[in-house]
């Protein structure tokens, strides 16, 4: 369990640590580039941000079952409920805090990929529970 969440802590560092999508490479000219990169400008679930929230779903998903599992000592199925219930009221806290706080609109997609993120967490909870 540890190797894998190690893993993911090496994934989230890497994405978050962008500060947008970068592709320096495979481009024949910068037209194309452009092109590409308006893409991903004008694509709702193709942006940056979706993916920190499928990424931050899934670290919170598998670490809170981390926690609760082998630290607390709570059976499987209460840590697994617990987990999904806590990184979806964050992704639900999030677009509620930008709606309200920062008169953002709020994110149907922001909140499919934190779902997303958070069945991905428990796949990888059942995948290694199960070997």
């Amino acid at each position: 369990m540890k190797k894998y969440l190690s893993v993911l802590m090496l994934i989230l560092l890497v994405q978050f640590s962008r500060a947008e999508v970068k592709f320096s490479k495979g481009y024949t000219n910068l037209e194309e580039r452009k092109n590409w990169d308006s893409f991903f400008r004008r694509s709702t679930f193709l942006r940056m941000d979706k993916l920190k929230h499928f990424t931050f779903s899934i670290y919170i998903t598998t670490t809170t079952y981390y926690v609760m599992n082998r630290m607390m000592s709570c059976n499987s199925l209460q840590s697994r409920q617990s987990a999904a219930g806590i990184s979806f009221s964050l992704g639900i806290g999030k677009e509620s805090y930008d709606n309200w706080i920062k008169k953002e609109k709020f994110s149907i997609p922001d909140i499919i990929a934190d779902v997303a993120g958070t069945a991905v967490g428990l796949l990888i909870i059942n995948r290694i529970e199960n070997g």
